[in-house]
């Protein structure tokens, strides 16, 4: 009855938390998709690094300095050659052949430059909406961008977890006897490690990289999906459509696939929610530990875990900015799980 409605009564009979949580979960997901558009820093993994503008405070703009790379030397070998053509300015005047300007960290020298031949120089502007972090780079894309890959980690683990317990729950339910003990037998000592060293585990066996924390996170969320699918179809095996299936001579694998199964994606949606608001904080705290997406690239985990230190400081936006975005995602899903749980709830009641 549940999965027969359409998708805007669905939304429309949602509580108006449940909705608000929906809607912030869709422009969220939105701003992931397009971050590698959107972000104020274009760069692979928004990695523009300058430490001259390190830690500024949230909307600060600074003017930047545009000469020609190749007149500019990195100051180090692991230095991107592309960052030295942006110098940052605290000041700076036009005059006759060019400019005249004082450099960010350089309070004391003013310096000219002068467009040389088949090279133009010219300053442009910036507006740091969340300030820089301690390496210089803007945080709002960072976060743009660490969102991205969470959220993006979030649905792999789920599609992951829901593969893999609907498989074993569905067994274990409409088969029972010896098949339901060893796969009950199996769900019980997952759950008895905790969460996070099971992730820990999966991650040092299977390697460092992308895929590897999708399986790492999905293979550790499993069992919740298994044990309630496991008790859907111990229900649903006795009813009688799944009886008639029997006797009609249907295979076993028809009828959980088209009997069973279909009169249980509801709650399996519910659980999905949970499991990806689980999903998050999986994956952040397995970047929190340095075991998750390894640098440059961003990671709301990785983010709080750099600048914890500062939370007692003026900077402390720069922990509490991701941890903010975390709570966010995950107390949306709750919010929305919880909705359609209760949604199911009144849809049942009055069928």
């Amino acid at each position: 009855m549940f999965l027969k409605m359409r998708l805007w009564n669905i939304i429309g009979r949602l509580s108006v938390a449940s909705r608000l949580s929906l809607w912030i979960l869709f422009a969220l997901g939105l701003l992931s998709v397009l971050a590698p558009w959107v972000s104020p820093d274009s760069t692979p993994d928004a990695n523009r690094q300058d430490v001259r503008i390190r830690t500024l405070e949230p909307a600060r703009s600074v003017d930047f300095l545009i000469e020609p790379r190749s007149s500019v030397e990195p100051r180090s070998s692991v230095e991107p050659r592309h960052s030295q053509s942006r110098i940052p300015l605290s000041w700076y005047e036009p005059n006759q052949t060019g400019f005249r300007y004082v450099v960010w960290d350089q309070p004391y020298d003013t310096l000219s430059v002068s467009p040389s031949a088949g090279h133009s120089i010219s300053i442009e502007s910036q507006t740091f909406w969340f300030g820089t972090d301690l390496m210089g780079r803007d945080l709002l894309s960072r976060l743009l961008l660490g969102m991205r890959s969470t959220l993006k980690i979030g649905v792999f683990a789920v599609l992951v977890s829901l593969l893999v317990g609907i498989f074993i729950g569905i067994l274990a339910g409409y088969f029972g006897g010896k098949v339901d003990q060893i796969l009950t037998w199996l769900m019980q000592v997952v759950w008895s490690v905790p969460s996070i060293m099971l992730v820990i585990a999966f991650s040092l066996a299977l390697g460092r990289g992308a895929w590897q924390i999708y399986l790492a996170v999905g293979l550790t969320l499993w069992v919740d999906v298994a044990r309630l699918v496991r008790g859907e179809a111990r229900r649903l095996r006795e009813q009688e459509f799944v009886q008639a299936a029997q006797v009609l001579g249907y295979s076993s694998i028809r009828i959980m696939m088209h009997h069973l199964l279909p009169n249980m994606l509801g709650p399996i949606l519910i659980m999905a929610a949970a499991q990806f608001a689980s999903a998050i904080l999986v994956e952040s705290g397995l970047s929190f530990l340095g075991l998750g997406i390894q640098p440059p690239a961003p990671s709301l985990g990785m983010m709080i875990r750099e600048h914890y230190p500062y939370i007692l400081t003026r900077s402390a936006w720069l922990a509490i900015a991701p941890g903010v975005v975390i709570s966010l995602m995950v107390l949306t899903c709750n919010l929305l799980s919880t909705g359609m749980s209760d949604l199911l709830g009144r849809v049942e009641k009055k069928s």
